[in-house]
């Protein structure tokens, strides 16, 4: 069995509810049950734990390992190296695939210079976020991409935007796999208005877009007999702030809040909805737009990049960023149409692109190279 080591830039810290890099987590689960690919996670700055190292075995027989994040550069590498040592022994992997340049990336690179271990890299981050206006920054990117046997994207936006900021590295599309499980969860929702969902942490205030979004819907309520219901799942250190925000546009009756919730819930909540909505400034890709499709639902899209690189005019509505106008239009324009799209094409086109089968049959193939 080809046992694969993946060393992730952001997960949950130990003791938490699984939320932060659940990607990582269910990409782990697919490739054991679809491929027959044993992989263990490695988590290298995880601050909730007070031992350099730590390994857990979860419900679901995946092995997580953890070191905590050292201030100090010198200490931080010798524990690198210690934790090299007690994975080896422990979890006799054959290569690695690291997720993100920076910081999983730098890791990587590490252990190829000091052991002579190949990796492949998965770059999550979109340009905008890379902090490429430094100098060192790039080269630093340069020098971790040029020594992984193989780079990977996760939408065809970032495969473009990579090979040509960094011209001499070759980046191929793999999308986010998503797996959409039986749902049992139920819910219902008042049909006499339009119900329509969101789903992001709220990490920052800007960047998911809410501060457009909620006054293109306050905007549409004002002048639609038929509301605008807007459900948004996801918690962060944000969430209060867009809960106050939105009282002020008068969208307390016509919002729910419902925290980080369960896939389950997540997908009760998402087949019941009308459309979906992804109101972003800039992504990478966008997991919740491939859900959305994959449980059949239109999406209003904004040009964020990654997003809107993932849908087609029969799949979604894409309007300009940062405009609560062209918001405001996507809505009008999305519930006008409601009816022409149909949910069998919309869910075969998603099945085809996204299904987590598809996506770890082509990290297989990379494994094996």
């Amino acid at each position: 069995m080809k046992k694969v080591l993946m060393i992730v830039s952001w997960y949950t810290s130990k003791n938490e509810s699984l939320t932060k890099g659940i990607f990582h987590y269910e990409q782990a689960l697919a490739l054991k049950k679809n491929c027959g690919i044993d992989v263990a996670i490695y988590y290298p700055f995880d601050e909730n734990i007070k031992n350099d190292f730590e390994k857990e075995i979860t419900d679901d027989h995946i092995v997580v390992y953890r070191s905590s994040y050292r201030r100090s550069l010198i200490t931080r590498w010798r524990q690198y190296a210690n934790a090299y040592k007690a994975i080896k022994s422990d979890f006799d992997f054959d290569i690695i695939h690291c997720q993100c340049a920076f910081q999983a990336g730098l890791v990587a690179l590490f252990y190829k210079k000091k052991y002579g271990v190949r990796y492949c890299l998965t770059e999550h981050c979109p340009p905008q976020a890379m902090m490429l206006c430094m100098p060192f920054m790039h080269l630093l990117l340069d020098k971790i991409y040029e020594n992984s046997y193989m780079l990977t994207t996760v939408s065809p936006y970032m495969q473009i935007e990579l090979n040509r900021i960094f011209r001499k590295k070759t980046f191929q599309t793999i999308y986010n796999g998503v797996s959409i499980a039986e749902i049992t969860s139920n819910y219902n929702f008042n049909n006499d208005n339009w119900n329509v969902a969101i789903a992001s942490l709220f990490y920052s205030k800007t960047i998911k877009g809410y501060q457009y979004l909620l006054p293109a819907i306050a905007k549409f309520n004002e002048q639609s007999d038929k509301k605008i219901m807007l459900h948004i799942i996801g918690d962060g250190v944000y969430k209060e702030y867009y809960q106050e925000f939105a009282r002020k546009l008068g969208l307390g009756s016509y919002i729910f809040f419902y925290g980080q919730l369960k896939k389950n819930d997540l997908y009760g909540i998402m087949r019941k909805m009308d459309f979906c909505v992804s109101a972003s400034i800039f992504e990478s890709a966008g997991v919740f737009i491939e859900e959305s499709m994959m449980l059949g639902k239109p999406v209003l899209v904004t040009e964020s990049g990654g997003g809107n690189s993932l849908v087609n005019d029969r799949t979604a509505i894409v309007v300009e960023k940062e405009s609560v106008e062209a918001l405001y239009r996507g809505l009008i324009k999305i519930i006008n149409q409601i009816e022409s799209y149909s949910e069998d094409y919309i869910k075969n086109y998603a099945y085809k692109n996204f299904s987590m089968a598809a996506t770890t049959k082509s990290y297989e193939q990379i494994y094996n190279m």
